[in-house]
């Protein structure tokens, strides 16, 4: 009833389905005098990474061995469908079994990209050094790509350094999406003057930087507390007509409340609705509502103090306000009349005081601090506040304790 090409069709998209409806594609299939290669290898994928019955094995068995465009297609339909468990099963067919070809660098790219498509970077970063070591050359900006994509997703700059250079001198071109990238991978490893030395570079060699790359620049800018750096790059992206997204905004935010520029905050927020970036005005109000009235919050905590001397959640609030609002002296008097109060400080209130002590120069009593909290607690305190600590100990000339402090936090 059915012509050849209307039942291959619907065995082609019956196959793509669940495996309910295989044992229906089989009986259609048996209609068909010859199956087309694409159709026999359709069956043989589904029938070899997922579960079937014993007619879909048979059927496997009796299928010739797939080609190497077949498998390639077959790993690029998975990577569509966002099948990367089953791409990688295909793949590892393809190396170990004879019955399959070799993979190239198609099965590699498919396979890779895939896994760095759902975030799997250290598989896609596998499978790339995998095929590096089997000898393969690579030939696609794509492969070069997500392999950078998947180094920036792990915060391994130095192989997306290494991935650059090589995709620079083999194909050359277009590689605004590789720089992104590897400033990326630069940005998440906290490497700042790196990440600004690459954006530099870029300019000065004719590559004009996307708002990806302002993006991760400013973003490294926010976690190293670069706040006048940071704001001269949203500026200067703004100037070449780039939109900056709602994370690169709330970033410059931040920087602009780490210097006190208030009024350079509003400005954002109002260039932000401007630009009709959507989604950002409650999360800017409500950080600049936080930091505006930090002052405010903590006159209120040190009332609550007042009334309840004894009260350890009163001394813990009391002590966070006066940090945000960065009245380091109070906060080492909170932490004093605490101890005098026979109240144990915990864990966020060790971070504060420390802090306080690298603000205010005083590293000997934040040392002294630090020591007695390793003493006491079986956690080490947070890596912004050593690195605090570690500044100021820097300031101090105090070298020795600088590389006991870095040896510490080493081990975060």
């Amino acid at each position: 009833f059915f012509s050849e090409q209307a039942r291959s069709n619907m065995l082609v998209r019956i196959v793509e389905h669940s495996c309910l409806q295989q044992g229906l594609a089989l009986k259609i299939a048996q209609c068909l005098p010859i199956l087309s290669s694409s159709v026999k290898y359709s069956l043989q994928a589904t029938s070899e990474i997922r579960n079937c019955d014993d007619s879909l094995l048979k059927i496997r068995h009796e299928l010739h061995a797939p080609s190497l465009d077949q498998c390639n297609s077959a790993l690029d339909y998975f990577r569509q469908e966002g099948r990367w468990v089953c791409a990688i099963e295909l793949l590892s067919r393809m190396k170990k079994n004879s019955i399959y070809p070799k993979p190239q660098e198609t099965a590699y790219n498919a396979v890779i990209r895939s896994c760095e498509e759902h975030g799997e970077w250290r598989m896609a970063l596998d499978f790339a050094l995998d095929s590096r070591s089997s000898g393969i050359d690579w030939q696609r900006r794509s492969t070069y790509l997500s392999s950078l994509k998947a180094c920036a997703q792990g915060s391994k700059y130095q192989l997306a350094l290494e991935l650059l250079d090589e995709q620079r001198s083999k194909l050359g071109g277009e590689l605004i999406p590789s720089h992104a990238a590897t400033l990326w991978a630069c940005s998440n490893a906290g490497e700042v003057d790196l990440t600004l030395q690459i954006l530099q570079d870029m300019q000065k060699q004719g590559i004009t930087p996307c708002a990806t790359s302002y993006a991760a620049a400013i973003a490294v800018c926010e976690k190293t507390g670069r706040w006048t750096t940071g704001i001269q790059l949203l500026d200067e992206m703004r100037a070449k007509g780039l939109t900056p997204s709602v994370e690169t905004y709330l970033a410059s935010l931040n920087l602009a409340l780490m210097g006190g520029e208030w009024d350079r905050s509003f400005e954002l927020i109002n260039d932000c609705r401007l630009r009709g970036v959507n989604g950002i005005d409650k999360r800017f109000d409500h950080d600049i509502q936080a930091s505006h009235h930090a002052t405010e919050q903590s006159n209120l905590a040190l009332r609550l103090v007042e009334r309840e001397p004894t009260s350890l959640v009163a001394f813990n609030a009391a002590i966070s306000a006066c940090e945000k609002s960065h009245q380091w002296d109070r906060v080492l008097e909170l932490f004093d009349n605490m101890c005098d109060n026979g109240l144990e400080p915990n864990v966020g209130v060790y971070n504060s005081a420390i802090n306080a002590c690298a603000m205010t120069n005083q590293s000997a009593r934040g040392l002294f601090l630090l020591n007695t909290f390793l003493e006491t607690h079986d956690t080490k305190p947070d890596v912004s506040t050593i690195d605090q600590l570690i500044w100021a100990c820097i300031s101090d000339g105090n070298w020795n304790e600088t590389k006991r402090l870095k040896a510490i936090r080493a081990l975060n």
